[in-house]
């Protein structure tokens, strides 16, 4: 069996808004009723924008695989629990190819490659599939808890960014940035960010959505390839 490095990415929407609470509190200094209701008004609205960022209240709505030296795959489907549930087929069973016209090889996920993986995708992977029941088939990716923890996830951000310590470029620390720094030219030509995928997913604007994430993919897989070579040993490809 032949050990398989793939990229991995997730888009998401708001989901679940009621449960952002609706007794909060305003701010002590704030006495006349208006007020109060206006600043209550404004810190609703603030977590309904952010509802797509936070497991609670957000939801999966594509997750994109790649295989390092393959192209990227979109998985979109109807639902939330069947977008994650396709997802297995990639991550959790052994894949058989056809590698000639007599032959067949199995692959194994051995290592998951993202960018800020530690700090969203897997967290929010993790959360939502369990709010949908699908068993953990695969706790060496999804059990870990510990960012300095060195197993099948590869967090490229982290490394990147010495887990956090290189303060200097603080919240400038994006994919984009750093494909920049390593004069990575794979240009995103869905004409979106992250941020517009949950107003385009509540028009049912899919195709932008898409196309977005596959270029995020080839981007990680790129810089993957550019900086192997310097991170420990066994978190080469």
């Amino acid at each position: 069996m032949i050990g398989r490095t793939i990229i991995l990415d997730i888009e998401t929407a708001a989901g679940a808004i009621d449960l952002i609470p609706s007794d909060m509190e305003a701010p002590g200094n704030l006495k006349d009723p208006n007020k109060i209701k206006e600043s209550l008004k404004k810190k609703r609205q603030e977590l309904t924008d952010r509802a797509a960022l936070d497991w609670v209240t957000g939801k999966v709505v594509a997750v994109g695989i790649m295989d390092i030296d393959g192209s990227p795959t979109a998985i979109c489907c109807d639902t939330e629990a069947h977008t994650l549930e396709n997802m297995w087929e990639h991550l959790a069973n052994e894949i058989t190819v056809q590698t000639t016209s007599d032959k067949t090889t199995q692959f194994f996920v051995t290592k998951v490659v993202t960018f800020n993986g530690t700090g969203f995708d897997i967290p929010f992977l993790r959360w939502r599939m369990a709010v949908n029941g699908i068993d953990n088939c695969r706790p060496d990716i999804f059990s870990s808890y510990s960012r300095y923890a060195r197993g099948v996830h590869i967090d490229l951000y982290n490394y990147l960014t010495e887990f956090g310590t290189s303060t200097r470029w603080k919240g400038g620390q994006t994919l984009d940035f750093f494909c920049r720094v390593f004069d990575i030219d794979i240009p995103d030509n869905s004409g979106i960010s992250g941020r517009d995928v949950p107003a385009l997913w509540a028009k049912g604007k899919t195709a932008p959505i898409i196309k977005h994430m596959k270029a995020d993919l080839e981007r990680t897989a790129a810089l993957y390839r550019r900086i192997e070579q310097w991170l420990p040993e066994d978190l080469r490809y």
